[in-house]
């Protein structure tokens, strides 16, 4: 989505608890954004930037707004908040598309948290004034609302039988204004994205000096605190599941996409495979790069459910009918004790069998069926394996140790360094830090392993060895705003 840029509009001068409340904002946009952030301290600031730098859409975050999408089996066709922005963009006619506000004198106004904004008619309009709190009275246009089915393009304001005074109280209302004389009516954001939209401000600062309480912090409970808003107690439920269970947390399947993976020498097969211990990524490494009878399966995970787990997997499962082995799986392993990274909230209790078989047929379709599958667990579970518990930010030094000795390794660390667990416990500058720590010390014991994974702004790393990756990290020095591709492959973690 080249043609969009995202940017981060300050809060007030004043305003508590900028730096952390910022760190949110775009560590939750990168999840589905790897391009260019801008940030200043009002609107139009922003939209000049964006219309110099020539894009066509930006994408409006006030600090404290967050994008935050729940992951949810294909099959469901549930759009995510990137894909459905991307469809409005391509589908819909708009200066503005926003949540409009009318205030006590009638006159309107745009709530500034998130707004899109069309840049080619900013432009072809002179660049107006967003339009801030006025005493003196204006001739605006008149507006009517507009109902329709959410689908598209659903709330409108339209334009109105003529003009009134009005003496404006809130901001955005000369971009209304413009856009209606335009005919072009004030398009609000349809289901499809506001689901994927939290205010984590709430409204006054006193909500937003509230929240902030919990921000970086163990969270034992907040049902009972009257004083957060809807957004931010639903913000708040995910980063409790996360940070209370994702260290006892198992991913029976991939979310990320084996797309990165590139066709490897048949002559040079793998010596070791050093991966998180997550779905089926790793069978997917091994065979698309080759191995021998002796090839060493490393497992490394901070989650030592996940590496129990697996190791049970290679002493007993055959490769057939991999949902019925997860319900014995639930029954060994049972819930709450191990985590289970579903979807949706789903639980080992409730969870929808019927989603368990159609994430198991894609993935023997990717094989080419159920046999070509088994093929391969079998010879896979006689290579020797080793589990190693690590985490990646703090102990980096207990994984390096064990691949020192490989030639020719293939290490994929999947997000280590970008999860909901460390985005809510560590600044960007301390997971920055982890990370060059990390790519500094992989280079040095191992310079020609094949890396796949995440940096710490959520970027693909892939089709690389750890001694090019890091010349060129060290040449391009890249930051939360400005994140580089180095990746043959960009897929999204």
């Amino acid at each position: 989505m080249d043609k969009l840029v995202f940017g981060l509009l300050h809060q007030p001068s004043g305003s508590t608890g900028n730096a952390r409340l910022r760190e949110l904002t775009i560590a939750w946009s990168r999840y589905g954004y790897h391009g260019t952030i801008i940030e200043a301290d009002d609107i139009n600031q922003l939209l000049d930037q964006a219309s110099a730098a020539g894009y066509r859409y930006c994408l409006i975050q006030q600090t404290g707004h967050v994008i935050d999408e729940q992951w949810s089996p294909p099959h469901w066709n549930r759009p995510s908040f990137h894909g459905a922005l991307h469809r409005w963009m391509d589908e819909q006619d708009f200066f503005v598309t926003g949540e409009w506000v009318i205030d006590s004198n009638g006159c309107y106004g745009l709530k500034n948290d998130s707004l899109l904004i069309n840049l080619q008619y900013y432009d072809s309009f002179g660049q107006p004034e967003f339009g801030q709190p006025e005493a003196q009275s204006h001739n605006l246009m008149k507006a009517d609302q507009l109902i329709q089915p959410d689908n598209c393009p659903g709330r409108q304001l339209v334009t109105g039988d003529g003009q009134l005074q009005f003496r404006p109280e809130i901001s955005g209302w000369r971009f209304i204004d413009i856009s209606l004389r335009h005919n072009l009516p004030i398009l609000a954001f349809p289901k499809a994205i506001n689901q994927g939209r939290l205010n984590l401000n709430g409204v006054g600062s006193h909500q937003a000096s509230h929240f902030q309480k919990y921000v970086g912090q163990p969270i034992n409970g907040f049902a009972d605190d009257s004083q957060l808003t809807d957004d931010q107690k639903l913000f708040l439920e995910g980063i409790i599941a996360q940070t209370r269970h994702a260290q006892r947390g198992v991913f029976l399947w991939n979310i990320e996409s084996y797309q990165d993976l590139q066709p490897a020498a048949a002559d040079q097969p793998l010596d070791a495979v050093c991966t998180v211990a997550a779905g089926f990524k790793t069978n997917r490494i091994l065979h698309q790069y080759g191995f021998t009878d002796t090839t060493r399966v490393i497992f490394f995970d901070y989650s030592r459910q996940a590496l129990n787990i697996r190791r049970q997997m290679v002493n007993e499962w055959d490769g057939e009918d991999y949902p019925s082995y997860i319900r014995h799986l639930f029954d060994t392993n049972p819930h709450p004790e191990t985590f289970y990274q579903l979807w949706q909230n789903v639980t080992p209790e409730n969870v929808d069998w019927s989603d368990m078989e159609h994430f198991w047929q894609l993935e023997l379709d990717k094989w080419g069926g159920a046999p070509a599958f088994k093929q391969h667990w079998q010879a896979y579970r006689q290579l020797p394996h080793q589990y190693v518990s690590c985490n990646l930010l703090t102990e980096p030094q207990r994984l390096l140790e064990q691949i020192r000795p490989y030639q020719n390794l293939y290490l994929w660390w999947s997000n280590a360094f970008f999860t909901v667990n460390s985005n809510w416990f560590y600044s960007n500058a301390e997971r920055r830090q982890m990370y060059n720590r990390w790519i500094h010390a992989l280079a040095d014991h191992n310079p020609t392993a094949q890396i796949n994974g995440a940096d710490y702004n959520n970027v693909a790393v892939n089709g690389i060895t750890a001694a090019e990756y890091l010349e060129q990290f060290n040449a391009r020095p890249c930051n939360e705003l400005q994140p580089k591709q180095r990746h043959q492959i960009g897929i999204h973690f």
